[in-house]
């Protein structure tokens, strides 16, 4: 017991040491180094950013990989059977949607709130453009965008 009184950095630490790991192999100049921890052994959920400036990725075989292996999980965290039916379209929409909680549906929307695809469940809806609601929260593709915002 008196591991758990140890700090989580650690324990991590004495983990890394036992796991076989064999040092740097690349040089420094070609390593990736970030200016802070981050302890991930609380994490329960992880989301999905592909950072082509860090890797290139196979694709679709990479995306395909992915989603099988997320879809399989859910299964056993209790969803139904049948979803394992479902096989990757790299064809459906994957960037800036919004999913509108109200009607089920998945939206991809221009800056000024035209829904330019509209999709439910697997169904693509033929409303566009069609103009989000005045009252409607507004659409901020990117953090970066929060400056120009009136």
């Amino acid at each position: 017991m008196a591991e758990e009184s140890e700090p989580v950095e650690l324990r991590s630490l004495k983990r890394m040491s036992t796991i076989g790991y064999r040092g740097y192999k690349r040089e420094p100049s070609k390593r990736v180094f970030v200016n802070r921890s981050l302890m991930l052994e609380r994490v329960k959920f992880y989301g999905f950013d592909m950072d082509y400036t860090l890797a290139m990725y196979k694709s679709p075989e990479y995306e395909t990989l992915g989603f099988d292996l997320i879809r399989d999980a859910i299964v056993t965290f209790g969803y139904p059977d049948a979803i394992k039916e479902f096989k990757y379209d790299p064809t459906f929409p994957v960037r800036g949607l919004w999913f509108d909680m109200e009607y089920g549906n998945i939206i991809k929307a221009d800056p000024y709130g035209n829904i330019l695809v509209c999709v439910h469940g697997f169904k693509f809806l033929k409303i566009f453009p069609f103009p989000l609601q005045e009252d409607a929260t507004p659409i901020i593709p990117f953090i970066f965008s929060l400056s120009c915002k009136n």
